[in-house]
This record gives C-alpha cells, sequence and structure tokens, in this order.
C-alpha cells in the first residue's frame, strides 16, 4: 500500500512539475520588479518588452534585464500607476495615475499631462491608442479625453457619452477594433463611438446581460463582442450588438470577475479574473474556446504567482503575461508549441501598401495570419505562391503577419495606408 502510495505522489508531483515547467514567474524576491502589486497594468511594445505598472512605479523588461522608473528618480507624476498602454504607431509609453494626471515616455524621458493642459481628468483608469494615432483616456465619472498630435477633445453627456441622473459613466476599459471604432466598458453598459455617434448597449436594450458594469471587451475576426461582465463571468454579442450567450464558472471559466480579454495571433481568447470575498481572493487565466463555448482554467495551484489578475497582455512570441496582485507571471501554452521552426525567406511588398499586398517567396501550402495593432485576427487564410492579398477594407495603420508551413515561419508588418 505505502508503494502504491509512493507511486502515487510520484505521478503527481510530475504532472504538477509539467504544468508548473510553462510558467516564469517574477517576484521582488526573485527580481527587480519594483513591487509584487502589479495593479497598474500590462503591455508589449513593438520591440517586444514587457512594460508593467505597479504601486512602486513602472517596470520594462525586455527579457532579461529591469529598468525601473519612478517619482523621484524619473519624474514620473506618481509611484502609484492605475493603469498602462503603448502606442503601437509610435512606441511612447502612457501611464495613468489616480489623480496626479497622465504620462507619456518617448524613450527618453516622461512628460506629465493635467487637467491644466486640457485632459478631462487627473485620474484616469484606461488608456488605449487607435489606429490613426489618438490617444484615448477613460475617467470615473469625468467623461473621456483625445489627445489627437497636441489637440485634447473632451467628451461627455453632451456628446451623447451616458449618464445617469447627471453622473457620467465611469470607464473600464477601452477597446479599439479593426475599422477604429472604440469600445467603452463602463457602469451604464457597453459604449460604441464610431467617430461619429455614441451608442449604448446595456440591460435595457439587451435584457440578456446579466450586469450593466462592463468590465473588459474584444472583439474577434468576425466582429462578435466578448465582454466582461462585473460578476457575470463572459457574455457574447454578434456583429449586429445581438446577444447570443452568457458564459459562467460551468463553462470552464476560472471566476465571474473577468478583468480582461485578449486574443493570441492563433486566435485563442485567454481571460484574466478574479473576485475578492473579503480576505480571500478567487480567480486565475482561462483559455476560452469560442467556438466550443468552453474553456480551462490555470491558477496558482498550476504556477500562477497569484490568483488576483488585473490584466493580461501577449507577447509577439504568444507568450501570456499576466500582472497579479502578487508579481508578474509568464505562461507558455504546451498545447500551441510547435518546436524546431526555422525562419521563412519571404517579401512583402508594397510597403505601405494601398490596395494589394504581394507577397514573394516559396509558399507550398502555408497559413497566413493578419493581426492589427490591438491583436485583432483580420485575415486568417490558406496561402501558396504567389501570394496577393486584398487590404482595401483594411483600416489605415500597422499591421502584423506570420506565415507558417510545417516547420517554418515567417513573421513581419506592413502600412496600410
Amino acid at each position: 500500500m505505502k508503494k502504491l502510495l509512493l507511486t502515487l505522489c510520484v505521478l503527481m508531483l510530475g504532472a504538477l512539475c509539467s504544468v508548473n515547467a510553462q510558467f516564469t514567474n517574477y517576484t521582488v524576491a526573485t527580481s527587480d520588479l519594483p513591487s509584487d502589486y502589479v495593479g497598474g497594468g500590462i503591455a508589449i511594445d513593438t520591440n517586444n518588452n514587457v512594460w508593467v505598472g505597479t504601486d512602486s512605479g513602472v517596470a520594462k523588461f525586455d527579457g532579461t534585464n529591469w529598468t525601473v522608473f519612478t517619482m523621484a528618480v524619473d519624474g514620473l507624476p506618481s509611484d502609484i500607476i492605475t493603469c498602462l498602454a503603448v502606442d503601437r504607431l509610435t512606441n511612447n509609453i502612457w501611464i495613468g495615475t489616480d489623480g496626479d494626471g497622465v504620462a507619456k515616455y518617448d524613450g527618453a524621458a516622461w512628460t506629465t499631462y493635467t487637467v491644466a493642459d486640457g485632459i478631462c481628468d487627473n485620474g484616469i483608469h484606461y488608456i488605449a491608442g487607435d489606429n490613426n494615432g489618438c490617444i484615448w483616456f477613460g475617467s470615473w465619472g469625468s467623461g473621456i479625453s483625445k489627445l489627437e498630435d497636441t489637440t485634447w477633445t473632451t467628451y461627455n453627456a453632451g456628446n451623447g457619452f451616458p449618464e445617469d441622473q447627471g453622473s457620467l459613466a465611469s470607464v473600464y476599459y477601452i477597446h479599439v477594433d479593426a475599422s477604429n471604432n472604440k469600445w467603452f466598458g463602463t457602469d451604464l453598459g457597453l459604449v460604441k463611438y464610431n467617430n461619429i455617434a455614441f451608442t449604448t448597449t446595456n440591460q435595457t436594450t439587451t435584457p440578456e446581460l446579466v450586469s450593466n458594469y462592463i468590465m473588459a471587451v474584444a472583439v474577434d475576426a468576425s466582429d462578435n463582442k466578448w465582454l466582461g461582465v462585473q460578476f457575470g463571468g463572459l457574455a457574447k454579442l454578434n456583429s449586429s450588438n445581438t446577444w447570443v450567450a452568457n458564459y459562467d464558472t460551468t463553462n470552464g471559466l476560472v471566476n465571474m470577475g473577468v478583468t480582461d480579454i485578449k486574443f493570441d495571433s492563433h486566435g485563442n481568447m485567454w481571460l484574466g479574473a478574479y473576485t475578492q470575498y473579503g480576505a480571500f481572493i478567487e480567480g486565475g487565466i482561462t483559455k476560452f474556446n469560442t467556438v466550443a463555448g468552453s474553456g480551462i482554467s490555470i491558477t496558482e495551484a498550476d504556477g500562477l504567482v497569484d490568483d488576483q489578475v488585473f490584466a493580461i497582455a501577449i507577447d509577439q512570441d504568444n507568450a501570456i503575461w499576466a500582472a497579479t496582485g502578487g508579481g508578474l507571471s509568464k505562461y507558455i501554452d504546451a498545447s500551441g508549441i510547435k518546436e524546431n521552426y526555422k525562419d521563412m525567406t519571404l517579401d512583402i511588398c508594397p510597403n505601405p501598401v494601398n490596395e494589394t499586398l504581394n507577397i514573394s517567396g516559396n509558399i507550398n501550402s502555408g497559413i497566413a495570419v493578419i493581426t492589427d495593432i490591438t491583436g485583432k485576427i483580420i485575415f486568417n487564410q490558406a496561402v501558396s505562391s504567389p501570394v496577393i492579398i486584398n487590404t482595401e477594407n483594411f483600416g489605415s495603420g500597422i499591421y502584423f503577419i506570420k506565415i507558417t508551413e510545417k516547420e517554418s515561419v515567417y513573421t513581419g508588418k506592413f502600412i496600410k495606408k
């Protein structure tokens, strides 16, 4: 009997190590991360560097070295970061604070902007760059602001941004789709701005929504909207913004408090989530199959550094990064790894492209995936030489292309005029 128990323990330990081997965790104790509380978000720049916001400043990780920026040394408006974003057109880094304005890092210095400069509020809780180079800022109750070059524009109830009894909606999330529509997750529902007018989807228009509190938003390649609903798990709307389904822990979600939604370059959906019950926190990350409507949950028991997941990001190698209340985790999805890839030599032209993208090289039977700067897949097809892709329906901006064929891979980027 003892021998049987020992054998079972060894097998269980082997299985646990197999899962944990997919994780690399970074904490104050094991790295130069300035704080284990990574509540200020995470983003990947165009050079595949990881940027995180903590309650002790901003940190950049290039895979080997850490660079830390603080208020005292580098001029940040505050060391307590509420949100962080990368403008992928310029590679500038933007951070938000809870009352000291926002700041931009251009690779050399930090510049702070406050209400005096034209932003709607000094407390900013989400930042996103759009496809035309404008930066959008969401506040809790003071509307939203757009920075276009050096011009600030604020949108509030007078522009159609939703309010309730005189109180403007609080913004929890901003997503920019391939058509440059802005989607705002707010406490008054899902708000769409098509660059002309605002429209709101909430429990009044869509009673099937569990709550009006939309904490995360993503749009997939079929123009479906995926919403993280406070205490309500995940909701799906179709391309007409009609409700399709709600998903919860019975569908494999790690927790009902979805905080972030991202797609990798293979079209897999990844969710970050947590809910706090007093001192107890439950959460983690979920790999969700949008076709089957089911997910696989990953928690501390599997090697995640902490179950309180504030945000996730996906790097250029499809590694999943989780910003948590107990450090930073990098997760390699072993089910998606193909080893021994070698680089494929191809040429794409013209670049920038106006209508037709031509790809020359030897491709017999490959798969081409094109993503926009938000990570949304807008093209996913089998290809063979000569490859000609019509980009007329692509919005202006930067796009990333990946072509795989057997054990060969090509990655590149191009600009659509």
